[in-house]
């Protein structure tokens, strides 16, 4: 119980960084979408040359899938930051006829939501967080590999913003390197990894298991950093 609720205390405070950052790049996104509303660009379907569009759509687009991963992202935070409070096998019988009240206020105690069962082998609430950072960061990485192959020398429509220490090249100073689309690559294509783990921990034997639920500890961390970076 204790380490299931100060997991859940963790994500309550990786939530606001998260959202925070998805907030930072709505806004610029819709910004960037409106100004170039009208700069026509070369549409591309299977990497080939196709009918032009503009590239404030295809920003537009960008932005409406993050937006609805963030949305999601939101909804699958407010259903695990719930309370784990069960005692041995979930029936509370140490407190007598008082378990209820006693869960009901360390709940409220950490400001945390009050489920209608412990959920020590129910990890449906954990999955379905994991599953929605795998989205929003998959949507992130679309962008960045859009973003990447427009910055090829021998296309040249677009680049990350320059400085010192960012996209410069040790041996080859004219090269701009798109730093931060592979930053955002890198950790998208972790998570369908960390996905398929979590997913695989979530057979629990009855109502505590054998190293499913200590297994996926790390798991859950890698998945937030990843989303985070």
């Amino acid at each position: 119980d204790v380490s299931d609720t100060a997991l859940i205390m963790l994500l309550k405070r990786a939530q606001p960084l998260i959202e925070a950052d998805l907030l930072r790049i709505d806004h610029a996104l819709r910004i960037f979408s409106e100004t170039h509303k009208n700069t026509v660009m070369l549409g591309r379907t299977i990497l080939q040359a196709a009918p032009p569009i503009t590239l404030g759509l295809k920003a537009a687009g960008w932005l409406a899938a993050i937006r609805r991963g963030r949305e999601q992202l939101s909804r699958a935070f407010a259903e695990a930051l719930v309370i784990q409070f069960g005692g041995a096998v979930g029936t509370l019988a140490a407190f007598g006829r008082q378990g209820m009240d006693v869960a009901r206020e360390v709940a409220a105690e950490l400001r945390l939501g009050f489920p209608d069962a412990p959920w020590h082998t129910h990890r449906d609430r954990l999955a379905g967080l994991v599953c929605a950072s795998a989205i929003v960061t998959g949507s992130l990485g679309k962008m960045a590999r859009d973003i990447s192959l427009l910055m090829q020398n021998e296309v040249g429509e677009a680049v990350e913003p320059q400085s010192e220490d960012r996209g410069g090249s040790s041996t080859m100073p004219h090269k701009r390197n798109p730093t931060g689309c592979a930053i955002t690559l890198a950790a998208a294509n972790q998570m369908s990894g960390l996905v398929a783990s979590y997913l695989s921990a979530m057979l629990q034997e009855h109502e505590r298991s054998v190293g499913a639920s200590q297994s996926e500890w790390p798991t859950v961390a890698a998945a937030m950093q990843a989303t985070a970076s």
